[in-house]
């Protein structure tokens, strides 16, 4: 399924191919492969009723050299299971498939069962999100990936598919899955941003982009690319922006706040029901980028139903907000599905209950929640929204900051122990070092260090930077998680999504600080990339947006807002005011606490690129003129081709 964080979005049971394995010549099979890919997306989200039955439990074990060495000494079998909490066709395969007693005689005879939470554990989600969730993998006791599973499966078929691949693996017709492919790295870093901003450009429509997927980067980059080349820029543009947007503000659920995760239709209408915090700060930041253009207030008015519907339902104790709330409601009879429930008054709701929530709160989302929260701060000057930002980073970096310097992704709270999780969260590595977190959180500290000048923020920054070192991989990008005891057997790898955060935060740390050096990383990571179809493998537009937006923000370089003068002068934080009033990632706006910009009397700001600095201005609507000036540029470097062939990854 084509859309926004493709890998999330089919933990809903959206269609797609059955299995991915080597050809048997099974009629039948092939024949129940295209009849469920042919399915809709409504009936695939659809509830089952939960199989009640007791049976004897499949004894799940992690992802750990002990699952693998037993396989290997027992010549079984590897059955993973890989998926997210909030996942409506996971949970039922664990509460109907997974409790089938023929299915588990058969696993608990014939093979090792490992499960991965994907949120928990990023690095192996990466893995196996091109066929999640869940994503089945049957692998050999060597480790080779013999059949993938995508979504849910009936017991019977189930089963039937397990004793096939087994048939063949103890006969020796084996051959290897392979992933879809992607493209090549390339150091021609503009053809690349031409790639990414036309692969975008064949997804838009009047309605956005994707399937109606929630995607803040594509928004984000077509307002970037209205202030670099005007309103006549090809490619994502800001109709598109705006009508996205405001496809969002459609699934806000109108008596309890917050939006559902996604439509049922590429035109908004309809809706799955369930709300995932990483739902909400991707339509947070959405709605700040077209907030300038968007007169009718439709999407600043549904940010304040997200907001509510965060503090009211989402936030933990610790001041992290939690994942999911799930499309199960304890109460609901039979004959009404979740989506009935998502229509009754809120008081009618409360009859049967409320929904489900994973209190497990993850790092990356949070960060992102963050950044959404001070990017409206950015668009409106609402002060409500960077307390919110604020207050969530420093609960982050309470919560979550190591000993050893980096972020953790999860923990394991008293909440989190009560949950009926599908998937424990493992111990271990919830010390482990992941890539993500510490770019995404770290892009917002950086955000947050620019609206309030506390250099607090900048040193956190700074320190996740330097972990990144500790993932440094061979051709200049960051593997996805510091090394594993089952590396030989599943090599490490370098995921394009995160690594295109990871040159958006050393771009953005560069311009904070001056160092050119993390300009230079950046770079080494943009051409470790392999292309636009590797950035939208797991996370559709949005994953192609990230990397576009990074592509652009090396080619067209940062906008550096300089302010002289006291730092409680009213004169000059209407100055830094008016600079952190432009939204696009280029521009970085500060005081100019080391002397580089002769002072005056009265407070002025300098706005320079690398070529050009502007004279000294002291009148903040002049100000915005001139960061609007630098900003904008004559030469298309990303330009959409006018008749460019197809990109389909």
């Amino acid at each position: 399924m084509a859309g926004y964080r493709t890998r999330r979005m089919r933990s809903n049971g959206a269609p797609g191919p059955e299995e991915l394995s080597p050809p048997r010549g099974a009629v039948a099979l092939a024949a129940a492969a295209l009849a469920i890919a042919a399915a809709v997306l409504a009936a695939s989200c659809a509830p089952r009723a939960p199989n009640r039955t007791p049976a004897a439990a499949i004894t799940w074990q992690s992802w750990e050299p002990a699952a693998f060495e037993r396989a290997a000494a027992e010549h079984k079998l590897i059955v993973v299971d890989a998926g997210i909490e909030g996942c409506t066709a996971c949970r039922d395969m664990h509460e109907e498939t997974f409790r089938d007693p023929a299915v588990v005689a058969w696993m608990s005879a014939h093979a090792i069962s490992i499960s991965v939470d994907a949120d928990a554990q990023p690095d192996l989600g990466e893995r196996f999100d091109p066929w999640g969730w869940p994503a089945i993998g049957i692998l050999a006791p060597s480790g080779q990936t013999l059949w993938m599973i995508r979504g849910y499966r009936a017991a019977p078929r189930f089963l039937a598919i397990l004793q096939e691949v087994e048939a063949d693996f103890r006969a020796g017709k084996t051959s290897e899955v392979k992933e879809p492919p992607v493209g090549v790295a390339s150091s021609d870093l503009e053809g690349a941003c031409r790639e990414a901003v036309s692969w975008l450009d064949e997804r838009g429509g009047e309605h956005g982009w994707g399937r109606g997927s929630v995607a803040e980067a594509p928004v984000q980059l077509a307002m970037s690319r209205r202030a670099a080349f005007g309103a006549d820029a090809k490619g994502p543009n800001e109709a598109q922006a705006r009508a996205h947007a405001l496809g969002i503000a459609k699934l806000v659920d109108p008596e309890w706040g917050g939006i559902f995760v996604a439509p049922t239709a590429p035109d908004w209408s309809g809706f799955i029901p369930e709300k995932r915090t990483w739902t909400q700060a991707a339509a947070l930041s959405s709605f700040a980028a077209v907030a300038g253009v968007e007169r009718s207030g439709q999407a600043l008015a549904a940010a304040a139903q997200i907001d509510r519907y965060l503090q009211d339902v989402m936030k933990g104790s610790d001041g992290l907000y939690m994942t999911t709330e799930a499309e199960q409601v304890p109460n609901l009879p039979a004959e009404l599905t979740a989506v009935d429930y998502y229509r009754l008054r809120g008081e009618e709701r409360l009859k049967y209950g409320r929904p489900v929530l994973d209190h497990a709160a993850y790092t990356a989302e949070n960060g992102l929640l963050a950044l959404g929260y001070l990017q409206l701060y950015q668009a409106t000057g609402d002060d409500l929204w960077l307390r919110r930002g604020r207050e969530l980073l420093d609960a982050l970096v309470a919560t979550r900051m190591t000993t050893r310097g980096f972020l953790r992704q999860a923990a394991t709270t008293a909440d989190v122990q009560r949950d009926r999780r599908l998937r424990e969260l493992v111990p271990g590595d919830e010390g482990k070092l992941f890539l993500r977190p510490q770019v995404q959180v770290g892009y917002a500290l950086l955000r947050l260090h620019e609206l309030t000048g506390e250099l607090t923020y900048l040193e956190i920054a700074v320190r996740l930077a330097a972990e990144l070192k500790k993932l440094a991989a061979t051709d200049g990008g960051y593997t996805a998680a510091e090394p594993r005891d089952t590396d030989k057997l599943f090599p490490p790898r370098a995921p394009a999504f995160d690594n295109a955060w990871a040159a958006r935060f050393l771009l953005a740390l560069a311009a904070a600080t001056g160092d050119e050096a993390y300009r230079a990383e950046a770079a080494g990571v943009l051409r470790s990339i392999k292309g636009v179809a590797a950035a939208a493998r797991s996370e559709g537009v949005n994953g192609a947006g990230v990397y576009a937006l990074a592509l652009h923000e090396y080619l067209l370089g940062a906008v550096d807002v300089s302010v002289t003068g006291k730092l409680d002068d009213p004169r000059g934080l209407a100055l830094r005011q008016a600079g952190l009033r432009e939204l696009d990632g280029r521009v970085f706006a500060h005081f100019d606490t080391h002397g580089k910009y002769p002072t005056s009397e009265a407070p002025t700001a300098y706005v320079c690129t690398a070529t050009a600095c502007s004279s000294p201005q002291s009148d903040p609507l002049a100000l915005r003129r001139r960061i609007t000036d630098a900003l904008r540029t004559h030469v298309d470097l990303c330009q959409v081709p006018s008749a460019s062939a197809s990109l389909t990854p």
